[in-house]
């Protein structure tokens, strides 16, 4: 939630795809510190990397995947689903 709701306003400035990109960096980094960190057995880098996971989905996939589908389909198409 935090993540989105910072992201949010910001989206047209920095860009859908610039977004997406540094989301997924940021999850593949934390899972990269999340394995480290339990090799290791470290407490502290598990929280940080679990944060650091729901940071990035928060800033890349979990936003801008709305966004996407908004702008690259059209309207009609969008309201068919919910005509049950």
């Amino acid at each position: 939630m935090g993540a989105t709701s910072l992201i949010l306003p910001r989206i047209d400035r920095l860009g859908r795809v610039r977004l997406q990109w540094i989301g997924f960096f940021a999850m593949a980094f934390s899972l990269i510190t999340l394995s480290l960190a339990l090799l290791s057995h470290r407490s502290w880098a598990v929280f940080l990397g679990a944060r650091v996971y729901c940071l990035g989905i928060g800033m890349g996939p979990g936003v801008t995947v709305f966004a996407f589908a908004v702008e690259l389909f059209p309207t009609d198409l969008l309201t068919r689903p919910l005509n049950i």
